[in-house]
């Protein structure tokens, strides 16, 4: 992020220049280990996690915010093996 400053008051504007990753596994420990490869690798600590392909596919179709320009993500880290759907199914979608 950086920091843009007008009329006396600062404001933060959102850095064009950052990787959205999706990290996607069904376990709590292997989200946080990859999340923190991501941040050595990335040199970021943006990035959003999900618990199986559903919820993966959910916030790939999510708009980014309201009046926000929705972008997919530019990294997806995801797990084979998951309950409800697995990496290939969601990656069909």
């Amino acid at each position: 992020m950086e920091t843009v400053s007008g009329s006396g008051c600062a404001t933060t504007k959102k850095n064009e220049n950052v990787i959205r990753a999706l990290v996607v596994d069904d376990s709590p420990v292997e989200r946080m280990v990859n999340g923190s490869i991501l941040n050595k690798l990335l040199k970021t600590e943006r990035y959003q996690e999900a618990v199986d392909g559903n919820e993966a596919v959910n916030l790939h179709k999510t708009p980014a915010g309201q009046g926000i320009k929705h972008k997919l993500f530019d990294l997806i880290l995801m797990d084979s093996h998951m309950p409800n759907m697995n990496d290939i199914q969601a990656t069909r979608i």
